[in-house]
């Protein structure tokens, strides 16, 4: 979404926004980001109108992760989340991949 739609962190601009409108009245648009779906509440819905063109847009927030469809008001589809025991698997498996290739975090 940030550099695409909006300058980061900031939200739709006016002619964004009514070119993302018209966009919904022809297609499904899905729109993937890094960002939570917090932030594209704060970001993407604040100067898009609410309307039932909304029903065309699915947000994909943390890369995807997530997928939330609108259809009156947002609504979780489904979310992709770890439990603590899977985190701490994946970061122990990278920390040893990092150190057996003697890679240390800060340097380039």
């Amino acid at each position: 979404m940030d550099g695409k739609f909006a300058v980061s962190k900031s939200p739709l601009d006016t002619e964004m926004s009514v070119l993302l409108h018209d966009l919904l009245g022809i297609v499904k648009v899905a729109v993937i980001s890094g960002g939570s779906c917090l932030q594209f509440k704060k970001q993407f819905f604040s100067n898009l109108p609410h309307d039932g063109r909304l029903n065309s847009l699915s947000l994909l927030p943390v890369y995807g992760t997530h997928f939330y469809r609108y259809n009156c008001e947002l609504g979780k589809i489904y979310s992709e989340d770890f439990n603590g025991v899977e985190k701490k698997k994946i970061i122990d498996s990278l920390r040893k991949a990092l150190a057996d290739v003697s890679f240390k975090i800060g340097t380039y």
